[in-house]
């Protein structure tokens, strides 16, 4: 993913995760991971060279629902410690905005995504009210809402924002691609 220039007081990251189930091994499902990236083992996730971050700083983990102690595994590696501060849940809908939007599932269909907050040091935030959901169109494969963004914006404020994994360049943000 290159060098890293950007000391970031909050990075976003949507790791390239090793999905473990039959669509992403074929290969063949038009959803599955492996037809639009490369997926990390988790190993090799953690072993990442990370943007420079400020002593006190803020990482918004993406996460699958299967890849929640996956996720505590990353945060330690990249030094936020295992414990989230708090989540963000992302209400997928319709790109009409009309209804929830149900993906795949082995058992519920999920409708949603989870982005864990970690903090490390004291990052300040400069909103109070920031809510923890967001509602908004699926917009592709792994492709985040603009709300996410702006929710970022609006939370942290004007510290340096950084972005791994990033599908588009944001303004204002260090974004690095590779999905």
């Amino acid at each position: 993913m290159g060098s890293y220039t950007v000391a970031a007081g909050s990075l976003v990251a949507d790791p390239r995760w090793m999905h473990r189930d039959a669509a992403t091994k074929k290969g063949k499902h038009w959803g599955g991971a492996a037809n639009h990236y490369q997926p990390m083992p988790t190993e090799d996730i953690c072993r990442m060279m990370i943007p420079r971050l400020a002593d006190d700083c803020w990482l918004w983990l993406w996460r699958l629902h299967t890849h929640q102690a996956d996720a505590f595994q990353v945060a330690e590696a990249w030094g936020f410690g295992t414990k989230p501060c708090s989540e963000l849940v992302w209400v997928k809908q319709t790109k009409d905005s009309t209804r929830v939007r149900m993906g795949m599932g082995h058992s519920l269909r999920m409708a949603h995504e989870v982005c864990l907050l970690f903090k490390r040091g004291k990052p300040e935030r400069a909103s109070a009210g920031t809510p923890s959901v967001i509602l908004a169109p699926n917009l592709g494969h792994s492709r985040k809402p603009d709300r996410f963004y702006e929710v970022v914006d609006e939370f942290v404020g004007g510290v340096a924002r950084a972005e791994m994994f990033a599908r588009r360049q944001w303004k204002n943000w260090s974004c690095y691609g590779d999905q």
